[in-house]
């Protein structure tokens, strides 16, 4: 039989909550029975708590739903923190049953609340910087939180035009050599007209850039200028890329010989723009408020060398989609298209022998668009479509960059 001798109260805090322990020694076996005893609040610890947002452009906010708050003891971030957080569907956090004493409070944010390590870009990040020192009193304290752009704030200046080395911009490395850069794209797809069940995926060979200048420190100084060519559409399915994917793009091409030939530079090229003044720092990158030009529709009767026959009407692929697939004729479908971008990486790159080295400057990209800003008829893709330029330039031969 147990009997009691004595039951001791103490009070344990690590510095984010409190939690009572009664003690129990027992005299026939001198065993000790622990048992944990919350101690509200109202009685023991107060909450800080507080509501996450993070910066849009066009000074607007977001709720930064899922952002991880962490809670440090003292007056900076050092060492572990005593407690982490979550913000909740409303973009609100808590921490509850702290003692009256100074802390640091930093938060991270992830727009798509995961990294995957396989992909450049996996949502955008944001950071509180540089945190919020607080002191918790005999009440409950508020403290909202407001992330922030916190891209980096080096001083590269990089161009692809030697010209733009000279002029009041200061010192300018000039890459002006393109290496592997592509354009890979996805969106929704379901064979049998389903939306949301597999992913149909590809790229285009080759990303083009024709205009590119990019201050590190003040990227409103930056300029950004590319294009694909449609026909070089890849989904790995090749039925599909000679079928119904140009037409679904608006293409007009022909083969010769089995070779793809550019028959109408209109229909066939989509452009990416992001003119001086236009691009912003963005979470750990940068958002450029570009223009995305592509698409051309057709009445059909024009002729296009090297075609001596007339272009058929694009009203194959555009017919009977009602009027917000119904597209202008004869002209260019621009659309204002953000796209975020980082500067991932600055490598120097030698051959086998070590005799020559090149310096490669790595830069990501990703916007969407929808179909119903370009006309693209389909039943089977969903509306969003996913796009990500991958950029890298390649210095000249043994220049230090």
């Amino acid at each position: 039989m147990k009997t009691t001798l004595k039951i001791l109260k103490i009070t344990t805090v690590a510095a984010a909550f409190a939690v009572g322990l009664i003690f129990t020694f027992t005299k026939c076996r001198k065993d000790i029975v622990v048992v944990p005893v919350p101690i509200h609040d109202t009685l023991f610890g107060k909450t800080i708590s507080g509501l996450v947002q993070y910066p849009d452009f066009g000074n607007v906010t977001q709720l930064a739903k899922g952002a991880v708050v962490s809670l440090y003891s003292g007056s900076s971030k050092s060492g572990s923190p005593v407690a982490t957080a979550f913000a909740d569907s409303m973009g609100s956090y808590s921490f509850p049953y702290l003692l009256p004493g100074n802390y640091f409070i930093w938060a991270t944010y992830n727009t798509k609340n995961k990294n995957n390590p396989k992909a450049p870009i996996e949502g955008i990040n944001f950071e509180t910087s540089p945190g919020y020192p607080v002191t918790m009193a005999s009440a409950n304290l508020t403290q909202d939180i407001m992330l922030s752009n916190v891209a980096a704030s080096g001083t590269l200046k990089i161009s692809i035009t030697p010209s733009d080395t000279n002029g009041s911009m200061g010192a300018i490395k000039t890459a002006p050599f393109e290496a592997h850069s592509k354009c890979e794209w996805w969106t929704e797809y379901n064979k049998d007209g389903g939306i949301g069940g597999t992913t149909i995926q590809g790229g285009f060979n080759v990303f083009k850039v024709t205009k590119f200048f990019f201050d590190e420190a003040s990227p409103a100084n930056s300029t950004i200028e590319g294009y694909v060519l449609l026909y070089s559409i890849n989904t790995f399915e090749p039925a599909r890329d000679s079928g119904c994917v140009p037409q679904t793009l608006q293409q007009d091409t022909y083969k010769l010989n089995g070779v793809a030939k550019l028959l109408d530079p209109i229909t066939d090229t989509a452009w990416y723009r992001a003119p001086l003044g236009s691009i912003e720092k963005y979470g750990k990158g940068y958002l450029a408020h570009g223009s995305l030009e592509a698409f051309y529709k057709h009445q059909g009767g024009n002729i296009q060398a090297p075609r001596v026959t007339p272009l058929p009407p694009d009203t194959v692929s555009w017919n009977g989609l009602g009027p917000q697939y119904a597209g202008p004729w004869n002209q260019r479908v621009t659309n204002s298209i953000d796209m975020y971008f980082e500067f991932q990486a600055k490598n120097k790159v030698w051959n086998a022998a070590g005799t020559t080295f090149n310096w490669f400057f790595i830069f990501e990209g990703e916007f969407t668009f929808t179909r119903q800003q370009y006309y693209v008829k389909t039943t089977s893709l969903g509306n969003t479509m996913h796009v990500t330029p991958h950029v890298q330039l390649k210095g000249a031969n043994n220049v230090e960059m």
